[in-house]
């Protein structure tokens, strides 16, 4: 027995067998860095709204309708800090510690939001003063926000990265690894009335039910905060900071092999010149060395300086030509991100790269915006629509049916998955917006009738925003080079959130002193303008990256640095004499 016990877990005779689930292992790893972020998200950003229930429940008259909104509204606001600077910080110091942070961030609120210290209710239903608590709870889930906000563009963009990195030439699969991060909101969402049906089946103190439902968001955040140590950084992130300031590392040995190769034939050439060959002089051999940015390979010049000068004219006159018919190009909004290339010595800024990219940046921060109004502004006040609609009276009743709209969302998750890269993103948009448009004019205009059948469509209406939704989630991640890429998925993403931030603050009031009808109503006026905005989207399914395309993004590794020319051949040359 001692022997049994004694006897190591994976002996060295055993290692050729494990290897073989290395490469499972690894996609466990990354599947739980992260989607068990995104998952926490969408659970800590939707259960507030069965919490504003249970504390509405709990307090009675001393709820008051703002704090609603307030509660509602905190974690948005914070969502679009975390966004606009999240992304930003991972473009300047790196995806990993910024991710690192948002996942800390996460956590912190979720424990924070769930350890705030609330006063008791009233017995005799006198009313309680709940400034103090809705202050901090109002602090704390700004904080949530926070990191919330920072797991939009940097979830999106390692994973992105990610497959690109392990399959440069298989787009389809970076584009699925995209989709599936955006459809872990959808298990999220499901979660919440889940934990809550639980707690209301186990616990009978609504004081402790709200508690535990906040706090408990912060178990995948920890879970993924631990995974994220051990990530390595981004090699493509790493590849475009190292052209940028100009130490490409892998071209380093090359550069000084050549040098030494064109001393040693100067020399050469200078002790023993031939009749038949012309003088080779350091004069006449002008070193001219431009780098490369994506693959760091150095171009020699044999001319002088004139010619080197007529070459930067005529490159310069290329790239004009190309930038204008870029302007004139409304396809280039939807086109892969090409790679930037820069004189040497010198790179394009991040405010120019933005500037560069505006009009793609515009056409993906508004398309979120309006999904987001309908969106946010529906699930925020979920139980407040139902309520004006006479479907739930008890938290029990509330639960449940966020239970039954989360099934029907969920459909929409899969369905963006299965065809967002086959049909197209413009197609997808377009079939979203001419759903909801039907679905909340079906709404309004039928709402006495529906009864029974009004959380089936209002469901539904969920379904089709979220299939609508992925397009623009992958789109802010394709669209943009490696450089601004977090960045602009975040400007992409806190556009959406102002949308959401319009949605709560407009329907909250508006379902309690008008009722749904009127909410409906201005969820088809902005789904119908939606749909006319997708129509101005030129008609494009995600492209195929190239086989060239995809040789020029890539960082140099062993496989690229073998089809790089020959020094041999280059020192054989230049040993008899040969022109460079």
């Amino acid at each position: 027995m001692k022997r049994l016990f004694r006897r190591p877990l994976a002996s060295p005779n055993d290692r050729p067998r494990l290897a073989r689930f290395e490469p499972w292992i690894e996609k466990l790893k990354q599947f739980i860095r992260v989607n068990f972020g995104f998952i926490a998200d969408a659970y800590d950003l939707f259960v507030i709204n069965l919490v504003i229930q249970t504390l509405h429940f709990l307090y009675g008259a001393s709820w008051k309708t703002y704090y609603s909104s307030m509660l509602g509204s905190a974690a948005i606001i914070g969502m679009i800090t975390g966004q606009l600077t999240g992304g930003a910080l991972a473009d300047m110091f790196g995806r990993k510690p910024a991710f690192v942070v948002a996942a800390m961030l996460t956590v912190l609120g979720s424990v924070l939001s769930a350890v705030a210290v609330a006063p008791k209710p009233s017995e005799d239903g006198s009313i309680v003063s709940l400034a103090g608590f809705m202050a901090q709870l109002c602090c704390f889930r700004f904080l949530l926000g926070l990191g919330i906000g920072a797991e939009y563009p940097l979830a999106s963009t390692v994973a992105y990265e990610h497959e690109h990195e392990t399959s440069p030439r298989d787009e389809a699969k970076s584009v699925r690894s995209v989709l599936g991060v955006f459809c872990m909101q959808g298990v999220g969402f499901l979660l919440c009335p889940i934990v809550f049906l639980i707690l209301l089946s186990t616990i009978s103190s609504y004081s402790v039910i709200w508690r535990l439902a906040l706090g408990l968001g912060s178990i995948p955040s920890f879970i993924a905060f631990l995974f994220r140590l051990t990530m390595h950084e981004s090699q493509e992130w790493i590849h475009k900071q190292e052209a940028i300031e100009g130490h490409e590392n892998a071209s380093v040995e090359r550069r000084e092999s050549v040098e030494r190769t064109i001393s040693k034939a100067v020399e050469r050439n200078l002790a023993e010149p031939s009749q038949n060959e012309p003088h080779i002089s350091t004069a006449s051999i002008s070193l001219k060395t431009k780098v490369d940015e994506e693959s760091g390979v150095n171009v020699l010049h044999e001319n002088g300086d004139d010619d080197y000068k007529n070459e930067d004219a005529e490159e310069e006159e290329d790239e004009q030509e190309e930038s204008d018919s870029d302007e004139d190009d409304p396809s280039m909004y939807f086109n892969e991100a090409k790679p930037v290339v820069t004189k040497p010595g010198t790179h394009e800024t991040i405010p120019a790269l933005l500037w560069k990219y505006r009009r793609s940046l515009l056409v993906s921060a508004c398309s979120w915006f309006i999904f987001d109004v309908t969106f946010y502004g529906n699930a925020l006040i979920q139980a407040s629509i139902e309520e004006a609609s006479g479907v739930g009276t008890t938290l029990r009743d509330d639960t449940f049916n966020a239970l039954r709209v989360a099934f029907l969302a969920l459909p929409g998750y899969v369905l963006s998955y299965l065809f967002a890269y086959r049909i197209g993103l413009k197609l997808l948009q377009v079939i979203a917006f001419v759903f909801l448009t039907i679905l909340y004019t079906l709404l309004a205009v039928l709402l006495p009738y529906l009864k029974k059948w009004f959380i089936v469509v209002y469901g539904s209406s969920f379904l089709f925003s979220n299939l609508g939704r992925s397009t623009v989630f992958v789109l802010a991640a394709k669209l943009f080079p490696s450089e601004i890429r977090a960045t602009c998925h975040g400007i992409s993403s806190a556009s959406g959130k102002i949308g959401a931030l319009v949605g709560s603050f407009m329907f909250s009031p508006i379902a309690a002193h008008t009722g749904a009808f009127a909410v409906f109503i201005s969820c088809a006026a902005f789904s119908g303008a939606g749909f006319f905005v997708a129509l101005l989207l030129p008609s494009q399914k995600c492209p195929k990256v190239s086989k060239e395309a995809n040789d020029a993004s890539e960082p140099l590794n062993s496989e690229t640095a073998k089809e790089l020319p020959d020094l041999k051949d280059l020192e054989l040359e230049l040993t008899n004499g040969a022109h460079i």
